[in-house]
C-alpha cells in the first residue's frame, strides 16, 4: 500500500509499505509488480498495516481495473 500527500500541488510525506495478502500472489500479478510471496511473507496484514496511515483518505486499487 502507498500514500502520498499533495500540499499546493506537490507530494509531499510518500509512504508505502508491502503488505501480507489474504491469498498467494498470481503469477500474472507477480510478472506486472515483481513482488513475491516470500516477499511479503512476515509483513503486516493491511488492517495492521492501516493505521500508519491514520486520517489519511483510502482508495483501495489491488481489485481495480484501470
Amino acid at each position: 500500500m502507498a500514500s502520498v500527500d499533495v500540499v499546493n500541488g506537490q507530494i509531499v510525506n510518500p509512504m508505502s509499505d508491502l503488505t501480507l495478502p489474504d491469498r498467494p500472489i498470481s503469477r500474472q500479478a507477480m510478472a506486472v509488480h515483481r513482488i513475491t510471496d516470500a516477499m511479503v511473507a512476515g509483513k503486516p496484514t493491511i488492517e495492521e498495516a492501516i493505521p500508519r496511515y491514520h486520517g489519511q483518505c483510502f482508495l483501495r486499487g489491488a481489485q481495480r481495473q484501470f
